[in-house]
């Protein structure tokens, strides 16, 4: 099994950002897997906006955005994510 400090290093390691982000994605859908999840890919529970992964197992339910960048998340990432809460049901976290 690739250790996941290992993995985060090849991801970092990606020199096109575009590709940097989706390998990120699927190593945060990886770990959710590990612990049995159910995890989709872009699973339009949000629409009309596009969202990452929604991570379900039993009665617990997370709608996730995977960001690789720079810079630190600023209130309008924050507003972004809660605006794609306010599209999901109310025990979506």
């Amino acid at each position: 099994m690739v250790e996941l400090s290992d993995e985060l290093e090849r991801i970092r390691a990606a020199g096109d950002a575009q590709r940097r982000g989706y390998e990120f994605q699927e190593f945060i859908a990886m770990l959710f897997r590990r612990e049995h999840f159910r995890v989709e890919v872009d699973p339009g529970t949000a629409r009309p906006r596009q969202t990452d992964l929604l991570a379900t197992r039993g009665g617990e339910v997370f709608l996730i955005e995977a960001k690789w960048r720079a810079d630190k998340a600023n209130i309008d990432d924050i507003d972004a994510l809660f605006t794609r809460l306010e599209a999901t049901p109310p025990s979506v976290v």
